[in-house]
């Protein structure tokens, strides 16, 4: 999708299901592992990191994501990892 200056990228929000299929795919991708410490991390305690928040224009797609543990996001999002 070619963009021009002045216009915005579409911003990519998923439905409950396929944000649910995309993490689980990603975590499947990260071998089950969390994407900071590395660390098995079961399904349940696992966190759609965004590296863009939705909150400053960052949407729900895979470039802008990263799975990880409940314990590496709060560190995340303390600014400490």
């Amino acid at each position: 999708m070619t963009v021009k200056p002045n216009q915005k990228k579409k911003r990519i929000k998923l439905s409950k299901d396929a944000y649910v299929k995309l993490k689980t795919e990603m975590w499947n991708k990260q071998y089950q592992r969390c994407g900071r410490c590395k660390q098995y991390t079961p399904p349940e305690t696992t966190h759609f990191h965004h590296i863009k928040s939705r909150g400053a224009g960052g949407d729900d797609s895979e470039e802008n994501g990263e799975i990880v543990c409940w314990a590496c996001h709060n560190l995340i999002e303390a600014g400490n990892l």
